[in-house]
C-alpha cells in the first residue's frame, strides 16, 4: 500500500470589494423592479373591477297611486333590490306615464342606504328617477315618492288614470308586485 498524501486545500482569491459588488443590486433594477410591481398591482385590481359582474333582482315592488281631484297622482313606492352579485351604489327606477306630464316632489329614502343624490334623467325615450347610495352587496329597500301632474287625461268622454307600473320589455327579474289606487 501506498502512502497517503495529505490533501491541501487552497482557498481562493477574492477580492471584498469584488464579493461586495456582486451581492448588491443596482439601484436602477430596484427602482425598475418596484415600479412595474405597482403597475402590476393596478392592472391586477382595476382588471378584478371591470370584471366584476353585477346581478340584482327586485324581490319586493309596492306601489300606491292616489289620483288626486286636480288630475294629478301622488305616487309611492318601496322598492326592495336583491343584490346578489357584485357592490352596487347606483340604482334607478323607469318611470312610465303615457302622456309625460310633469315630476315634482321627488324624494328617494332608505331605511338601509344613505341616499347621497337624486336625478331625473331619461334613457331610451323613458324617464327615470336614478339615485346614488353608499356601496353595498346586501339587499336594500329604497322609497321612491314623486308627484306627476297632469295625469289624468280623457279618452272618450271619460277620464282616464294610466301609468305603468312595469315598463314594458324590462329586463329585471321582479317578485311580489303590489299595485294600489286610490281616489282623494
Amino acid at each position: 500500500m501506498g502512502a497517503l498524501k495529505p490533501r491541501v486545500w487552497v482557498a481562493p482569491r477574492f477580492s471584498l470589494a469584488r464579493t461586495r459588488r456582486r451581492l448588491q443590486t443596482p439601484r436602477p433594477m430596484i427602482r425598475r423592479s418596484a415600479v412595474l410591481a405597482a403597475l402590476l398591482l393596478i392592472v391586477c385590481s382595476v382588471h378584478s373591477a371591470w370584471g366584476q359582474e353585477q346581478q340584482y333582482a327586485l324581490s319586493n315592488f309596492d306601489v300606491t297611486v292616489h289620483v288626486q281631484p286636480d288630475g294629478s297622482y301622488a305616487v309611492e313606492e318601496s322598492i326592495t333590490y336583491d343584490f346578489q352579485r357584485g357592490r352596487f351604489s347606483r340604482a334607478y327606477r323607469s318611470i312610465v306615464e303615457e302622456d309625460g306630464g310633469a315630476m315634482r316632489d321627488l324624494r328617494v329614502t332608505s331605511p338601509d342606504a344613505r341616499v347621497d343624490s337624486v336625478w331625473v334623467g331619461e334613457h331610451d325615450g323613458t324617464r327615470q328617477v336614478r339615485w346614488r347610495f353608499s356601496e353595498r352587496a346586501a339587499p336594500a329597500q329604497f322609497d321612491v315618492r314623486y308627484v306627476l301632474d297632469n295625469a289624468i287625461y280623457e279618452r272618450g268622454g271619460r277620464n282616464e288614470v294610466s301609468l305603468d307600473v312595469m315598463a314594458d320589455g324590462a329586463v329585471v327579474p321582479t317578485r311580489d308586485v303590489d299595485v294600489r289606487v286610490t281616489l282623494a
